[in-house]
């Protein structure tokens, strides 16, 4: 969009903020998801760019917002509308006034046209005066918002709001495009980014080894490859690992190495969605709020990434059963009883990673007391009403003690150009850790998975449970298209983090760190954006790998730990809904623990 002029942040404050600007004193940040308005008359991408970036200058009000933990951007949308109109559009109040409106005269937030912005008896305030009753404001710790209002300035112009409803007031039109997040015209910025932080020396006499092929490793192969490292890839699985995995929500970090390069055009593996639907008990909708999405899918990633990556350095079979480091390199050792020698290893062996027991083993995944039932059906399997309703729609159906959600997707065929529309749908219940587990997890050759069960591993009876359950509990054309689903599969939610995620030189990414619960789509992302991140930190340590892994890890335990907290809160409900329900149970009420 390279007309645009104005663009809006979309951040989520996870948890309560306190921030500190110079004169204007302390501001206070309730909990929730924040609207940032702002524009450049030149070089917008590279504003974006700026914002995303932890190490940066404190130049402007943001960016102390921007820096605190639990504080994180999570969509950007670009216009071309004044940047004052756009803040005009956003359904929201303004909780933190003067915060990010230091030179904003044009009444972003008090116009006549919408005056339950502004509390009653409260006069705007105009010109010099604004900043010192802003101080006044701040100091005496009154609670009534106030606004300024003026002519706009050429830096930050309009203040921070909290939206109603996802800013619900933004034009269809331009939330269609937000989907691009930060990537599609910010590659410039990124790729000049990486340059600056390439220092003197390259990567080219580093060998790496990745442990895992799955889209973290690859991802990590890819990005290391770019720093000048020679990788080779270490997969256990015999076999592709196409089939394996479902719809996926892209977040920018994912598709970054497809943006940057401009190797594929994303729109061409994902399917857009314009609104998300909240489906009432008679299966109508209940509410519609307008927030864009885009939608990829396992394998069309996986595929993508292989095509780009290519069969040379990939090796499948190849199982790593444990290393040795010395102060030159590491030795990998592998099943057939080969050894590698390496200048790092990186280990990407995702939620039931073996690296994980070695670096930390008191880090190992924790169940969260419910599991996803998760499948897809194709365009032609599926009742066509129910794709027309899903054509630019995520539907959510949400219930006591469980929620259900269901999206289109892209899955590839023969080739990367032969894509076929389909559905993806998940379904959260609760299921309490012992016998009822055990049994669910249980596959049809009689053994008790801990993390998983793929397609065509879920026991008949616990299929026909899910579909008889979906009957009773879900609307018609939900339970409909989970009855059609041939093999619905399972994926237990798991809590896991790690306090390092290197040690020498040997580092662990994505899920073989962290373990980010589904809801908000981050464990892809964030196994993509910690390999981003080393092969930014190895250029700037010049190929030195001790040195470069110091400066990675801090920055990527900080941000795995903010992503774990936000995408633990979402599942936080239907938890607490089975512990409700588990304690009916015990005192004599016939309710089911299990939704």
């Amino acid at each position: 969009m390279s007309s645009a002029t104005s663009y809006q942040l979309l951040i989520d404050v996870s948890q309560p903020v306190r921030c500190r600007v110079g004169r204007l004193g302390a501001f206070d940040f309730p909990a929730g998801r924040y609207v940032y308005s702002g524009s450049a008359k030149s070089g917008l991408e590279a504003r974006i760019a700026r914002h995303l970036r932890l190490d940066k200058a404190l130049r402007w009000h943001i960016d102390h917002l921007l820096r605190k933990p639990g504080v994180a951007v999570v969509q950007v949308i670009r216009s071309r509308r004044a940047e004052c109109a756009l803040n005009r559009a956003v359904t929201g109040r303004v909780l933190v006034p003067g915060f990010g409106a230091s030179d904003c005269r044009a009444a972003c937030g008090c116009a006549p046209e919408v005056p339950r912005l502004r509390p009653a008896g409260m006069p705007c305030i105009a010109g010099r005066d604004a900043r010192r009753r802003m101080r006044a404001w701040a100091t005496a710790g009154t609670r009534t918002p106030i606004v300024s209002r003026g002519r706009c300035g050429e830096r930050l112009r309009c203040a921070l709001w909290v939206p109603d409803a996802q800013c619900g007031g933004m034009a269809d039109s331009e939330r269609a495009r937000s989907w691009q997040y930060a990537t599609q015209g910010a590659r410039q910025s990124e790729a000049r980014e990486a340059e600056r932080r390439s220092g003197p020396m390259g990567c080219s006499a580093l060998r790496v080894v990745v442990m895992g092929g799955s889209l973290g490793g690859l991802s990590a192969a890819l990005f290391l490859r770019e720093a000048g490292c020679e990788v080779s890839v270490f997969e256990r699985s015999r076999t592709p690992l196409a089939g394996r995995g479902a719809g996926i929500a892209l977040n920018p970090a994912s598709v970054r190495y497809f943006t940057l390069r401009g190797t594929i055009a994303v729109e061409a593996i994902s399917m857009a969605t314009r609104r998300v639907r909240y489906v009432g008990e008679d299966g109508g909708s209940a509410a519609e709020i307008a927030v864009p999405y885009r939608f990829g899918s396992y394998d069309v990633l996986y595929r993508s990434l292989m095509d780009a990556f290519g069969p040379a350095g990939y090796h499948l079979g190849r199982t790593i059963v444990g290393f040795e480091e010395d102060a030159a390199g590491v030795t990998v050792r592998t099943a057939d009883g080969g050894a590698e020698r390496c200048d790092l290893l990186v280990c990407a062996d995702g939620v039931r990673s073996t690296a994980r027991t070695w670096l930390a083993p008191d880090a190992q995944p924790q169940y969260a007391g419910y599991v996803a039932w998760r499948g897809t059906l194709s365009e032609r399997e599926i009742d066509p009403r129910t794709f027309d309703l899903l054509r630019d729609t995520i539907a959510y159906r949400l219930m006591p003690d469980s929620h259900m959600l269901i999206y289109p997707i892209p899955e590839v065929g023969a080739s990367l150009g032969d894509v076929e529309r389909c559905v993806n749908w998940l379904w959260y219940r609760n299921v309490p850790r012992g016998p009822a587990f055990d049994a669910l997890m249980t596959d049809q050759d009689g053994n008790v998975r801990d993390v998983s069960l793929g397609p065509g591993t879920v026991r008949p009876q616990n299929v026909a449970a899910l579909k008889r359950d979906a009957a009773v509990r879900l609307p018609q054309w939900l339970a409909d298209a989970i009855g059609r689903t041939a093999s619905p599969f399972i994926q237990a939610i798991m809590d896991c983090d790690v306090r390092r995620m290197a040690t020498g030189r040997v580092a662990l990414i994505g899920d073989g760190a962290f373990v980010a619960r589904p809801h908000a789509a981050a464990g892809t992302a964030k196994a993509a954006e910690d390999a981003w991140q080393l092969g930014l930190a190895l250029r700037a340590a010049g190929g030195d790998v001790s040195a470069a892994l110091r400066d990675w890890e801090p920055r990527q335990l900080s941000s795995a730990a903010r992503s774990s907290s936000a995408t633990a809160r979402p599942g936080a409900a239907c938890k607490a809904a089975h512990g409700r329900s588990a304690r009916r149970s015990r005192s004599g009420s016939t309710r089911r623990a299990t939704a």
